[in-house]
C-alpha cells in the first residue's frame, strides 16, 4: 500500500522525483523503501516518514541519502524549487519561528542563526561544495582567523570560542 500525506512537504516532493530518476532506485509502491533502507543501513519506517513527508533525515543520513542519488547535499536538502522557501516558511507557526530565533540567537558560537538556510546549516552546503580537502583548509583558514583577531573586535571569549568550534570541526573531519 502506498501512502501519501495530503500535504507533503518540498522536501518529500523533492526526493520523491530524484528517486524518480535515478535509474538504480525502485519505483514508489515496487520497493523504494526497502531498497533506500537497506542501501542507508536506516529503518524502512524511516525512508518512509521521508518520502511521505513527515520527516527529514539527520545531517549525516541527510549527506548518505546525497550520495546514494548523485546529487550534493545542498542540492538534495534546498531544493531549487523556487516554492520550497515560501512554502517551508507558510508550514512554520510564527510561535515556532520566535521560538528558534530565540534558541539559535542564544547560542553565537555552535549554532547562529545567520548561518542556517532554512534546514541546512551553511557550514554543510561549504562542505558539500568544496570537498573534503578544501573543506579542511577552509577550517584550518578560520582557525587562523578567529586566533588573530579575537582581542580585535570586543568579544575574545565569543572569538576564541568559535576558534575552539572550528579546531573540533577540523579534528572530527579528520579523524
Amino acid at each position: 500500500m502506498i501512502r501519501k500525506p495530503n500535504n507533503p512537504t518540498p522536501f518529500a516532493i523533492h526526493l520523491n522525483k530524484l528517486c524518480d530518476s535515478h535509474p538504480d532506485i525502485p519505483s514508489l509502491g515496487m520497493g523504494r523503501q526497502t531498497h533506500l533502507a537497506k542501501m542507508l543501513g536506516v529503518s524502512q519506517e524511516a525512508v518512509r516518514k521521508w518520502l511521505d513527508g513527515h520527516s527529514e533525515p539527520r545531517r549525516k543520513k541527510m549527506q548518505n541519502l546525497a550520495d546514494a542519488l548523485n546529487v550534493s547535499f545542498s542540492y538534495l536538502a534546498c531544493p531549487e524549487d523556487d516554492n520550497f522557501r515560501t512554502n517551508s516558511m507558510k508550514q512554520i507557526s510564527r510561535k515556532n519561528v520566535q521560538k528558534k530565533v530565540k534558541t539559535k540567537s542564544d547560542d553565537m558560537v555552535n549554532s547562529p542563526h545567520h548561518y542556517n538556510a532554512g534546514s541546512v546549516e551553511t557550514i554543510d552546503s561549504i562542505k558539500s561544495a568544496l570537498g573534503d580537502e578544501r573543506f579542511q583548509g577552509y577550517l584550518a583558514g578560520n582557525i587562523i582567523k578567529y586566533a588573530c583577531r579575537f582581542d580585535k573586535k570586543g568579544k575574545p571569549v565569543e572569538d576564541l570560542k568559535k576558534m575552539i568550534w572550528y579546531t573540533n570541526r577540523l579534528i572530527e573531519e579528520l579523524e
